[in-house]
């Protein structure tokens, strides 16, 4: 069982994601990206330290993008009882830090897309169901804190859970339903391996997902096979400590539409000690 911690509890981490779409006539569009971070488990409660490096080749609404990260390098999330986020508890200071970087960038640019942009985002953060959403999404947390808290997990038996594979082409979230259970209990180093596998929630309405993209990509394909189908693996697994703090993390999903398109992504977390703090 993956419990909460009695303690404070802060540990280093990494996190990679690799992206790759592969579209019917299109050229493939890989994204790498990394990032170091830390977190502070205690009870119910994780607060995430983010290292954010500076990019100088970056201008306009991408610069804005990069500097409103400034304002989440400290989030505190509140977990319900089977870990899942459920509530943001510093939403005051990350509204204070974010009027400080927009008010700076305001007097900086006079770019329209970019000021509209930084007004978009200033309803958002300000918003607590909106923020609360974009932090849900944030990079280091997805697929990270999906609900395996507090749960009898064996390799005989199995827990069903819902959950989201988020962002996949067009940018539309797609239910799922996972198969998790616990893997080679009580090894040697007393860890908690909890293994989960994914796949399209029934309910999903496969049809009209596909219907979008085909409008997307409508110009090339001509002779689109109407039965084009949606198919999709995940697969994963969670590494704890004896402890209940997380040591790795590994994700991998894949999602396929016959004659349409490919798109696959690799989520990583690995713990990081001192000596190998630099990405």
């Amino acid at each position: 069982m993956i419990e909460f911690t009695k303690e404070r509890i802060l540990k280093k981490y990494r996190a990679t994601l690799a992206e790759e779409i592969n579209g019917y006539n299109r050229p493939s569009l890989k994204s790498n990206n990394s990032i170091n971070f830390e977190i502070e488990y205690y009870e119910n409660k994780i607060t995430l330290f983010m290292n954010y490096l500076e990019n100088e080749e970056v201008y306009g609404y991408e610069k804005i993008l990069e500097d409103a990260n400034k304002a989440f390098d400290v989030i505190e999330y509140s977990l319900d009882n089977n870990g899942e986020i459920d509530a943001i508890l510093n939403q005051s200071e990350i509204i204070s830090k974010w009027n400080i970087i927009r008010k700076k960038i305001l007097v900086e640019t006079k770019d329209k897309m970019a000021i509209n942009t930084l007004f978009g985002l200033s309803g958002r953060i300000e918003n607590e169901a909106a923020l609360l959403d974009i932090l849900k999404r944030f990079f280091v947390i997805p697929y990270l804190f999906i609900g395996i808290h507090n749960f009898k997990f064996s390799k005989y038996s199995s827990c069903r859970k819902e959950g989201y594979l988020y962002n996949v082409f067009p940018f539309e979230d797609i239910p799922v339903i996972y198969e998790i259970n616990e893997e080679n209990e009580n090894n040697s180093n007393n860890e908690k391996k909890i293994r989960l596998v994914g796949k399209v929630d029934p309910c999903f309405d496969r049809f009209a997902y596909i219907d979008k993209l085909k409008d997307e990509y409508r110009d090339n394909l001509p002779s689109l096979n109407n039965s084009a189908n949606l198919s999709m693996a995940i697969d994963g697994s969670h590494i704890y400590n004896n402890d209940n703090t997380l040591n790795e993390m590994y994700y991998h999903a894949k999602v396929e539409i016959s004659s349409l398109l490919k798109y696959s992504s690799k989520y990583e977390i690995l713990s990081r000690d001192d000596e190998n703090d630099e990405i």
